[in-house]
């Protein structure tokens, strides 16, 4: 595990990352990560909006862009609308925030990418480790993109419980950012992914 805790939360893509605080039915709270992909969209993982087991659709979250420690650099927004989509192992949930609050963050791009193009880029992720500073710094990793599938991957990362709901992503040749995949939980020694498959993908198209 090679991790980096980063408290440049003001500077892109880290502004991008976001801590989410989930409260569902049972009346629960819990903690997750997601990633801006437009100025009022926050992409993550199904179980962060959706536990059968805690009641069903989450009933409030807290989207806290850049979080570090107490500190709040862009303030708050809250998810107006949840949703999430499923596609075999791809599992994703989609927010849509309260106000734009990506037009000061930044987000990053998405799409879906073929076998060939995705394991010659680097997979990159960000997450809310949950074993350091209570989940409340940012940590950054990046390792190989393996064991693609149709519906899920892996990149060769440490998962931490407060990871899940991390964009997994690559640098295209000009350097812009996009999100093939949402992290879920460990893969042996990495990570695995939720991957956009072409059907997911359409469908945040057609709500972003």
């Amino acid at each position: 595990d090679n991790s980096q805790a980063n408290h440049n939360v003001w500077s892109y893509p880290m502004s991008a990352q976001v801590k989410l605080f989930m409260r569902f039915p049972n009346g629960g709270t819990y903690e997750g990560t997601g990633t801006m992909i437009g100025s009022k969209y926050v992409l993550t993982s199904m179980n962060n909006v959706y536990q059968a087991g805690f009641g069903g659709l989450a009933t409030w979250i807290e989207v806290i862009p850049g979080l570090d420690g107490y500190y709040k650099p862009f303030g708050s927004a809250y998810a107006r609308y949840i949703r999430y989509y499923y596609d075999g192992y791809s599992k994703v949930g989609l927010l849509t925030l309260d106000r734009h609050i990506g037009n000061s963050t930044g987000w990053l791009g998405y799409g879906t990418f073929s076998d060939t193009y995705l394991s010659s880029r680097w997979g990159h992720f960000f997450g809310y480790r949950l074993d350091r500073y209570y989940g409340r710094v940012l940590y950054y990793n990046n390792g190989d993109i393996e064991n693609l599938h149709r519906d899920w991957l892996s990149v060769g990362v440490a998962f931490h419980s407060g990871d899940m709901g991390g964009g997994m992503y690559l640098l295209d040749a000009y350097g812009r950012r996009y999100v093939f995949g949402v992290s879920q939980n460990t893969w042996y020694c990495g990570s695995w992914g939720s991957r956009l498959t072409s059907w997911i993908t359409s469908q945040l198209h057609y709500v972003i």
